[in-house]
C-alpha cells in the first residue's frame, strides 16, 4: 500500500514538472517598444538573427485570439546580430501580448516563461 502511494506521488510530481516548463526565450528577444492605439497593437521587436518569422499574439482579457498579428523584417544590426521588426494590426480590446520567432529549429518567445506583455488602456 505504502509503495503505491509513494508510486502516486511520483506520478503526479512528474506531470506537475512537465506541465509547467518555460518557454525558451533569449535575452535579445524582446518587445522594445508597443502600444495600443485606439484598435490597432502596434511596435517594434528585436530578435537574435536567424528568425524566420515573428508573430504577436494577444487577447481580450483570458480570451486569446487564433490569427495572430505578422511582424515585418526590418533592418539588421551585424554588430549585435540582431534583426529588428515591426508590427501593426487590429486587435480591438487587446489586454495582453506575447511573441513567437521561429528558427529552423526551434521557436523562442518573450517576455518568456509564460508571462505576457500587458497593455494598459
Amino acid at each position: 500500500m505504502k509503495f503505491l502511494s509513494i508510486c502516486t506521488a511520483a506520478l503526479s510530481m512528474a506531470v506537475a514538472s512537465a506541465s509547467i516548463l518555460p518557454r525558451q526565450t533569449d535575452p535579445k528577444f524582446k518587445a522594445t517598444s508597443y502600444e495600443l492605439t485606439g484598435t490597432t497593437l502596434h511596435g517594434e521587436i528585436d530578435t537574435p538573427e536567424g528568425s524566420d518569422k515573428v508573430q504577436i499574439f494577444w487577447a481580450k482579457g483570458d480570451s486569446w485570439q487564433e490569427t495572430p498579428i505578422v511582424a515585418q523584417r526590418g533592418w539588421f544590426n551585424k554588430f549585435e546580430h540582431i534583426s529588428f521588426w515591426s508590427f501593426s494590426g487590429e486587435a480591438p480590446g487587446a489586454t495582453q501580448f506575447y511573441v513567437k520567432a521561429s528558427y529552423v529549429n526551434k521557436d523562442i518567445y518573450a517576455p518568456g516563461n509564460f508571462v505576457n506583455y500587458q497593455l494598459a488602456h
